[in-house]
């Protein structure tokens, strides 16, 4: 394995026979910048299993999120403006109004937190294909625009 971190002013390269570590990897990085807080906790700390949110978890110490909560949408597509409800964790939203899949963004400053409204995610534009391609919606429109001339 051989990975190069480049600083502003000093390169460090990192070169083994196996793969390296994370720690070893973020030494590298702290050298080569010159940033050297400690990120990793030692041996002797112990960390609560319960201050570690995982995307699967659906609870924390400190508050626990429901199984269904609350989205604001606002679909570009119908119009339709209102607050139905959806799994905690899902990636999309489907408009009460006219089925479109709307992308989940975070509510707040994090996912897991509601906004002062209560809501855990805002749906105000459409979601994405995976292949960075063009929506359905989209290709219509580009294949009737290529078609008027």
């Amino acid at each position: 394995m051989r990975i190069v971190i480049q600083g502003s002013e000093l390169t460090v390269m990192l070169k083994a026979d196996r793969d390296l570590t994370t720690q070893e990897i973020v030494m590298g990085h702290q050298l080569s910048t010159g940033n050297f807080e400690a990120l990793f906790v030692s041996d002797e700390e112990t960390v609560d299993e319960y201050d570690i949110v995982t995307p699967s978890s659906t609870e924390t110490k400190t508050r626990p999120v429901p199984e269904y909560v609350q989205v604001e949408v606002m679909c570009p597509t119908c119009g339709y403006q209102g607050r139905p409800t959806t799994r905690y964790g899902n990636t999309y939203t489907k408009c009460p109004s006219c089925d479109a899949r709307l992308h989940n963004k975070p509510a707040a400053d994090h996912f897991g937190e509601k906004d002062k409204a209560g809501n855990y995610y805002h749906a105000y534009e459409l979601l994405r294909p995976r292949n960075g391609g063009l929506t359905q919606e989209e290709q219509e429109l580009l294949e009737q625009m290529q078609s008027a001339d």
